[in-house]
């Protein structure tokens, strides 16, 4: 299982990969939601105007496989650099209507996809495994927080 399932081990391994693919500056967040689609393993809502990413996982997140996981981690956080291309086709929608924006913006939407789940592929394959994260720095655990 990974992390031992302990969800907060999850923002310090999303900083680690950010680090890691060129998200430096960018402040990188868990929701505590779950995707907004119940099949798929995570989403990622990349912020407008902000160099800022929230990312939500799947209930069952700590049960996937390390390098899935990794995959997947790669591939939300890839979302933060390119998720922008659509925000321009915001600005003509009133002027070409309906019937052209909806089909061109979900065609960029797609290719996006294609584009980030073949970069991810690759790319994860360099970066850490989600078992050799370091453990939150000065948390407790769940067992050493008293409760009255």
């Amino acid at each position: 299982m990974i992390f031992d399932g302990d969800r907060d081990r999850i923002a310090p391994y999303l900083r680690e990969l950010a680090d890691l693919v060129g998200l430096r500056d960018w402040r990188i967040l868990v929701s505590d939601d779950p995707p907004e689609h119940p099949e798929h393993a995570a989403s990622v809502d990349v912020r407008y105007g902000l160099k800022v990413a929230v990312i939500s996982f799947h209930p069952q997140w700590a049960e996937s496989d390390p390098e899935q996981f990794r995959n997947t981690c790669c591939h939300e956080l890839l979302h933060a650099h390119v998720n922008h291309v659509r925000w321009p086709l915001n600005n003509v929608a009133e002027l070409v209507g309906k019937a052209i924006y909806d089909p061109l913006y979900q065609s960029v939407t797609d290719y996006i996809e294609y584009a980030v789940d073949a970069i991810a592929t690759e790319w994860a394959k360099t970066l850490p495994l989600p078992v050799m994260a370091p453990p939150f720095p000065g948390k407790k655990t769940r067992k050493e927080v008293k409760t009255s």
